[in-house]
């Protein structure tokens, strides 16, 4: 086993761990490092790893690029000892004597996920920019964007850097607001008890720390939430508070961060921009993890160009696509996507039941709205693409909504991460995203429900 900063490299089983947690790095981007370590300290040139890990295929040197870029994010904070020597190649610094040797990892409350993030740098920023000048920050979005992802990294960079002693809370299978507190004690190693003595305690064991505290997915509790976050506050602790849900909780000193979908690049797009888009550096990045003989020429390139365009960007529904591509080929999942884009499945075994396909994904969300949320929702269904305002008054007109009660659910849906913005200037238009909008056309066609009525 060799020690790369806080990284474990396993070279027979051919793993990397960060905080006792399995990096996901494909077979490519193992071999990459695996000659990185060899070299011990020398340069290796671009064409030497090249010669070494593809020696039969010719490939564009920019996919060398995405397997660096991956090797970078299972380092973590130590990213930076596999140094770009410009002209020349890549360089592993660091690799001493001490380095080689085992060590045991420090026992901590803070899990990292361990996840390799692509094209999130950006928001990573944004979010720690948010944290230095707020007390709460939330982040939001659609289910599958990637919330959790990006609040358990920063927190994760924040816990190594030592700045925070951090603490994660999961309320995703806690069911009921009364479970909140004794959830919170336990995470964060303290004996539950009533609010006052979890407070006292809180402020016993915790009052020369400064904290910061993720509470994950929140939406399905987000008033019992919202006053977690008020009665931390109250303990007068240095804390921060670090949320994840699909809406917000709207309460003071909030601030909220809409999480965006990774990138995707238009039909006619160069193989240039298609390597340097997000969403097909992912789908690359876990093909190739998948398969080890995968690699994208252009017109595989051009297909995947395709199913992140398809799948709007969504991280979640991006790994599924590439397990389903692993083993039916690219084109049959794009013609899936085309004709039933919320029949996407095949997520990770251990993901969370909500998040095994994106029909459970969005039915999560359904449950969560108000009943005439969902009657504007299904309504807003019929129309295809970008629309008005005027356009949903338009459809509206004659099914018994008021003007009050459209405007409400239109402001709830778009709260709640359902209806999405598209700013034109000074006005905005809106859309679905093509699985929602597939998943509600599917379930309207199935009930055979004009009056637009769903179950509860």
């Amino acid at each position: 086993m060799i020690m790369l900063g806080q990284a474990q490299v396993f070279l027979q089983q051919r793993k990397v761990l960060r905080n006792d947690i399995v990096q996901p790095l494909g077979a490519r981007a193992f071999d990459v490092l695996e000659l990185l370590l060899k070299a011990r300290g020398q340069v290796v040139n671009k064409d030497q790893i090249l010669q070494c890990v593809w020696p039969s295929t010719v490939v564009e040197e920019n996919n060398l690029q995405v397997h660096i870029s991956s090797l970078r994010k299972a380092l973590g904070c130590n990213k930076d000892i596999i140094r770009t020597i410009p002209g020349r190649g890549y360089l592993l610094v660091g690799q001493d004597e001490e380095a080689l040797m085992p060590k045991t990892p420090t026992p901590s409350l803070w899990a990292d996920t361990g996840s390799v993030l692509i094209g999130r740098d950006d928001v990573l920023a944004q979010v720690h920019d948010a944290l230095a000048r707020n007390l709460l920050v939330t982040l939001i979005g659609c289910g599958g964007i990637g919330k959790t992802a990006i609040a358990l990294a920063l927190a994760a960079s924040i816990h190594e850097s030592q700045a925070r002693v951090v603490f994660q809370v999961m309320f995703a299978d806690e069911q009921s607001p009364d479970g909140l507190l004794d959830k919170l004690a336990k995470a964060m190693d303290i004996e539950p008890g009533s609010m006052e003595q979890v407070m006292d305690r809180l402020k016993q064991r915790y009052t020369d720390n400064a904290l910061l505290i993720v509470l994950d997915n929140c939406e399905h509790l987000i008033e019992g939430v919202a006053s977690l976050c008020e009665f931390l506050f109250a303990t007068g602790l240095c804390l921060k508070i670090l949320v994840t849900s699909r809406e917000p909780l709207r309460i003071r000193n909030e601030h909220t961060i809409r999480i965006p979908p990774l990138d995707t690049v238009g039909v006619e797009s160069s193989a240039q921009a298609l390597l340097t888009c997000s969403s097909t550096q992912l789908l690359i990045l876990r093909l190739s993890g998948l398969d080890p003989s995968f690699v994208p020429d252009n017109a595989s390139l051009a297909l995947l160009g395709e199913v992140g365009r398809l799948v709007d960007g969504v991280p979640l529904a991006l790994e599924m696509a590439a397990i389903r591509a692993s083993a039916l080929g690219l084109q049959i999942v794009i013609d899936e996507l085309i004709d039933r884009p919320h029949m996407l499945d095949a997520s990770l075994r251990t993901a969370p039941r909500r998040q095994q396909s994106l029909a459970a994904c969005i039915e999560w969300s359904y449950r969560l709205l108000e009943m005439e949320e969902r009657s504007v929702l299904l309504m807003i269904s019929r129309l295809d693409g970008q629309f008005s305002l005027d356009a949903v008054c338009e459809v509206a007109s004659g099914l018994g909504f008021t003007h009050r009660q459209l405007m409400d659910s239109m402001m709830g849906l778009i709260t709640k991460s359902l209806l999405l913005i598209v700013p034109q200037g000074p006005f905005h238009r809106y859309r679905l995203m093509r699985a929602t909008r597939s998943y509600l056309l599917h379930q309207i066609a199935v009930r055979n429900d004009s009056s637009l009525s769903m179950y509860p």
